[in-house]
């Protein structure tokens, strides 16, 4: 079996759905041949790599948009003998529809999100020109979910719902994976030596921490949260925001929001200056490395105001760590043991939640089982069905 993946982001970038992606690849690659369709953000890597049974076509382009439009010069090498493409959101699906339809090959979108991630975030001076973009987006996602694909894979109940009722997605083409995760594995990350190391640096030992992380372009509902921090009133509070993004843009952003005097700006520029709480801001930590930081806090809030799994919420569930959740789009699926949830954009409610953790009163959730190899065996089997109708 030949398996054409088309992603926007591959290694050396690995944000959720590229870890994901990543393993995915890594699993089938050993006993089929495969190829990785991806941007080459980086132009110092070569535009092709191989590397065992994978071949990797990195697209030059300045960005995803360029991408999209670049790949076709590779389309005849990249579609000999592959006999099933795996496409995934956002920009891939556009290449993925394209490739399946003229050279009728089976192919499968992998929805781990909607542009509305994107225009939901729009910033624009110019209320007329938003409407535009979101639009835009509107229209280019229900025309890449009703072309060519022959299933849908959705990584959560909730996406499930929104491709059947809101994209009019026969149920049939429908199918429900979850997202993996390698609960002994990620286990196993944790360094005891390192989690101390953490606590004394950041003087955690004697105080209620809480941890936030996500990376800052998304806008996670990191706002949201410290603009709830800024009337809470509890001693010694301590807050670690893990910024996957570097100072500069980090700064940009801040004054993109200024100059723009869209809702909640006030926060954002003032939001290192609370008189009663300390912050401390950490711009980039390793993967691998982030365990030793959940193990290191009092808590983990993860105030997401969309959400179409949660991996983070699940990676802080595995290392038994309490958690501070939105209720928002599929992360009640997903987190479990000592949980507060709270309604987003509701202030009261998530200091309410943040009240109950310091207390030690929780919503006690049971274990969830998010098997890596049961996500291999569904997506095998959805591969051979597409190839042998």
């Amino acid at each position: 079996m030949h398996i054409l993946y088309i992603l926007d982001f591959y290694k050396p970038n690995l944000g959720w759905v590229e870890v994901l992606l990543d393993e995915i690849i890594n699993h089938f690659w050993k006993n089929n041949q495969v190829s990785v369709l991806t941007w080459n953000f980086n132009w110092e890597l070569p535009e092709i790599e191989k590397k065992g049974n994978i071949t990797i076509h990195r697209v030059r382009a300045k960005n995803l948009f360029g991408y999209v439009l670049q790949w076709i010069k590779k389309w005849k090498s990249l579609t000999k003998n592959v006999d099933i493409i795996h496409a995934n959101t956002f920009f891939s699906w556009i290449i993925g529809s394209y490739l399946s339809k003229k050279y009728k090959i089976k192919s499968v979108l992998h929805i781990h999100g909607f542009f509305g991630n994107y225009r939901n975030s729009l910033v624009e001076w110019n209320y007329f020109i938003k409407k535009l973009k979101v639009l835009k987006f509107k229209i280019l996602e229900y025309l890449n979910i009703h072309w060519n694909f022959n299933k849908y894979i959705c990584i959560s109940r909730f996406v499930q719902d929104v491709v059947k009722v809101y994209y009019w997605v026969s149920r049939d083409k429908i199918e429900l994976v979850y997202n993996w995760m390698d609960y002994e594995k990620w286990q196993n990350l944790i360094d005891t030596k390192q989690v101390e190391e953490i606590k004394q640096k950041y003087n955690l030992n004697k105080c209620f921490s809480l941890l936030f992380f996500w990376r800052i372009e998304k806008m996670k509902g990191l706002g949201f949260f410290l603009e709830s921090l800024s009337t809470l009133q509890i001693k010694d509070l301590k807050v670690i925001l893990i910024i996957h993004w570097d100072f500069q843009k980090f700064e940009e952003k801040i004054q993109q929001l200024k100059w723009t005097n869209i809702k909640h700006t006030n926060w954002i520029i003032s939001a290192f200056n609370f008189e009663n709480i300390q912050i401390e801001i950490i711009p980039w930590v390793a993967h691998e490395t982030l365990a030793n930081y959940i193990k290191a806090v009092s808590a983990v809030v993860l105030p997401s105001s969309m959400e179409p799994f949660g991996l983070a919420g699940l990676e802080t569930c595995i290392l038994w760590t309490p958690i501070i959740a939105s209720n928002s789009w599929a992360i009640e699926e997903v987190v479990f043991w000592k949980v507060n949830f709270f309604e987003y954009w509701n202030k009261k409610d998530l200091q309410k939640a943040i009240l109950n953790n310091y207390n030690w009163i929780f919503q006690e959730i049971p274990k969830k089982d998010f098997n890596l190899n049961k996500m291999f065996n569904s997506l095998e089997k959805i591969y051979k069905e597409l190839i042998n109708k």
